[in-house]
């Protein structure tokens, strides 16, 4: 993964390779590449070329940014769980998807990431940030259509790269959002802010990708809502 910041080999004074997911690295991985590594990351933060975003986890600082720079929580969330899961591909999801997409605001104290095996919700302090991991194993989802309804071959998660500054996260298509937000509106977080998204993101969907996706995923609850049929109460 290539950019803008300091090589891993200049941060730590090693030849070592970089970890995987660089500029996102943890405490073990320097220690790996390096016996100095516990005394020269505080040096690293208090000289603002890291930023250490939870204990035993950083993130390189960009050249070139400023003294406040943080890297975004979304990002952010979304390396630490790529690097913790691999070779598993976790990806944005719900509302925190549904921002990247332009149909809510953006994070301000969670970000969703779907992971194939179950956690726990992870604190990032120094971005006043909670990641909120949920468990749906893309094996276990065709394992499932297999065995309950006899299918073979049924549509996979749909998600897509988008550009960021530090990575290049997976997140759910906006017709794979869509589909979330109907089929479970309060795993996202608010039931009333998943439904005012999936709204306004629904109506640059075709209607034929969203059956498709949901009739592969055996989510026709959250068609049926699409179609108006049982769409859930709305705040008043």
């Amino acid at each position: 993964m290539g950019g803008d910041w300091e090589s891993w080999s200049a941060l730590l004074g090693t030849a070592a390779p970089s970890p995987r997911f660089f500029p996102y690295f943890t405490t073990a991985d320097a220690v790996r590449a390096t016996a100095g590594a516990c005394r020269r990351l505080p040096m690293l933060a208090a000289e603002h070329r890291i930023v250490t975003v939870a204990r035993g986890k950083h993130v390189v600082v960009p050249r070139g940014a400023g003294a406040r720079w943080l890297p975004d929580p979304v990002e952010a969330a979304w390396l630490i769980a790529a690097a913790r899961f691999a070779p598993h591909r976790p990806h944005i999801s719900g509302l925190s998807a549904a921002a990247l997409h332009g149909a809510a605001a953006r994070p301000h104290d969670e970000v969703h990431v779907t992971v194939p095996f179950q956690a726990r919700a992870l604190e990032l302090p120094a971005l006043a940030m909670t990641v909120r991991f949920h468990q749906r194993d893309p094996e276990e989802v065709a394992k499932l259509q297999r065995e309950r309804f006899g299918l073979t071959g049924g549509e996979q998660i749909a998600v897509t790269q988008m550009r960021g500054e530090i990575c290049m996260p997976l997140v759910t298509t906006p017709a794979q959002t869509v589909l979330d937000l109907l089929h479970s509106p309060t795993r996202a977080g608010d039931r009333y802010d998943a439904l005012d998204a999936a709204d306004r993101l629904v109506r640059r969907v075709p209607l034929r990708e969203l059956d498709r996706l949901a009739a592969g995923q055996r989510r026709l609850d959250a068609s049926d809502r699409i179609l108006g049929k049982r769409w859930p109460r709305r705040r008043p």
